[in-house]
């Protein structure tokens, strides 16, 4: 049996028996669409499944009734793009958007073309086999390290990547992951991808839904250091035990979290408050103060605006309710006090908005010339003469320099805003709140219109960083405490 995209009228052949066995694996269940039964869920599994999309779902029996016309509209804006499947056409790619998706993916999607090409004529495969053997020997460009893959995923979930921001299907499962990559999970999004380093690949990651995060991977001498940083909602890590060499940390806006092998979780608030719990192993947390509490079975590590970090005591059979408990009592807080968080990041965000818009127009200059040197450097030494890129590096590092003071900062405050944008619209609070002359109701509007523009923003400063990477050679300084640095501190102290 065989699968038509009739987008792109390619036949795909079904998998084989191997190949079903690996994707169930992956998934943790069988596919039906690959002539696997699968059983109905039982009415328990239902319940669970709606409770965690926020909607029942009409593959499992249950009528689900067609979204009406502002339904249809909050969609359209969350995903950027109308959806075929509530009632909206969608015409089929052109050539050229297939061009640009390949050229995004750096992989035509599905293969399908190659196929196609591979069914209608059979010969082609011995030459296919010959670029695929002379691919394996050519130099990978430096500036495309993979530091992990996507396992899973469902709903609207997006990545930064090439410099754009693309929307990202189940049929992605195994799509690479980069470093310096930032992803987005929307209201029904979620994602489990894991982590290499340079001894194994045994570290997963579980995102929740309306969560943003960056992850990054410096590879040095007999290790890896990795560092994920969370802007806004939830993750679950399940570490490996790491070598001598090797690290992983999580920083949120007021903590960081170190580990060397455990289970645990990490749960950010509106208000700028987060909760670290473990059930495996220990965490060691970090406030901005240096202060320091480990987390365990037993012990979890709270840290919320205008306190010090602090333990609470937990065991690992009442995490759900004690989870929900601390979010419903975050965001009652976060209601009551929301003209104050308003005030503090609206204001935050009009100070750094001009300097980021600074570096970013003196840093963009470099666009064209940035990536034809990366694309002579990924072609091999003798493409590029030492003293030449020596010459560039030091005309774009004030460039560089001047954006790594101000990134880290903005993209923390362009995040927590845009999660209180979508508050705000499901509530309307402090809407007549009138902050610096400018009304919050007026401030969100204009933040909204050009939401996607400033992503795609810190999405191009993202991949200016990788193409340089890729220029540094052997001796590539670590960009680690470039993207990851202290920015100019919390807003906690003004709470």
């Amino acid at each position: 049996m065989a699968t038509v995209y009739p987008n792109e009228g390619t036949v795909v052949p079904a998998p084989n028996e191997a190949e079903r066995s690996r994707r169930t694996k992956v998934r943790g269940r069988p596919c039906k669409s690959e002539g696997t039964a699968v059983p109905a869920p039982n009415e328990a599994e239902r319940s669970r499944r709606t409770e965690v999309r926020g909607r029942p779902c009409k593959s499992e029996g249950t009528a689900v009734p067609a979204p009406n016309e502002a339904e249809r509209s909050r969609r359209t804006e969350v995903r950027g793009r109308p959806c075929k499947s509530e009632g909206t056409a969608v015409p089929a790619q052109n050539e050229a958007e297939r061009s640009r998706r390949t050229k995004v993916r750096w992989r035509p999607c599905k293969r399908r073309q190659v196929m196609k090409s591979l069914d209608e004529k059979p010969g082609k495969r011995t030459v296919l086999l010959t670029v695929v053997l002379l691919f394996l020997l050519c130099p990978i460009p430096t500036f495309a390290q993979e530091i992990g893959r996507i396992e899973y995923l469902d709903g609207i979930v997006d990545i930064h990547r090439g410099g754009e921001i693309v929307e990202l299907f189940p049929s992605d499962i195994g799509f690479p992951l980069e470093a310096l990559d930032t992803i987005q999970t929307g209201p029904d999004g979620q994602v489990e991808f894991s982590l290499s380093t340079l001894k194994r690949r045994g570290t997963s990651v579980r995102v929740g839904n309306n969560t943003t995060f960056l992850v990054e991977t410096s590879l040095e001498a007999g290790g890896a250091k990795t560092r994920i940083e969370v802007f806004t909602g939830s993750l679950s890590l399940k570490v490996a035990r790491l070598t001598g060499r090797e690290s992983l940390s999580v920083t949120t806006e007021s903590a960081v979290m170190g580990v060397r092998g455990t289970e645990f979780e990490v749960i950010t608030a509106p208000d700028g408050g987060v909760l670290v719990l473990c059930e495996d192993g220990s965490v060691s947390c970090k406030d901005q103060n240096q202060r320091e509490i480990i987390a365990s079975p037993g012990t979890g590590v709270e840290k919320v605006p205008g306190t010090s970090i602090s333990s609470v005591d937990v065991e690992p059979e009442d995490f759900e309710n004690f989870k929900r408990q601390w979010r419903e009592t975050r965001m009652e807080i976060f209601r009551s006090g929301a003209p104050v968080f308003f005030r503090a990041y609206i204001q935050q965000f009009r100070r750094v908005e001009p300097r980021f818009s600074e570096a970013y127009a003196e840093l963009s200059v470099f666009d064209s010339r940035l990536k034809e040197y990366a694309r002579r450097s990924s072609e091999g030494s003798s493409s590029i003469g030492s003293g030449e890129l020596y010459r560039f590096r030091a005309e774009i590092s004030p460039a560089l320099a001047r954006m790594r003071s101000i990134i880290p900062l903005y993209r923390q405050t362009f995040f927590r805003l845009s999660e209180l944008l979508r508050y705000y619209q499901e509530s309307g609070i402090a809407r007549d709140e009138i902050i610096d002359g400018t009304r919050v109701s007026d401030f969100f509007r204009n933040f909204q219109r050009r939401l996607r523009q400033d992503r795609e923003r810190i999405a191009r400063v993202e991949h200016w960083f990788k193409l340089y990477r890729g220029l540094g050679g052997e001796g590539r300084e670590s960009l680690m405490d470039e993207f990851f640095g202290p920015g100019e501190g919390s807003l906690l102290d003004e709470f």
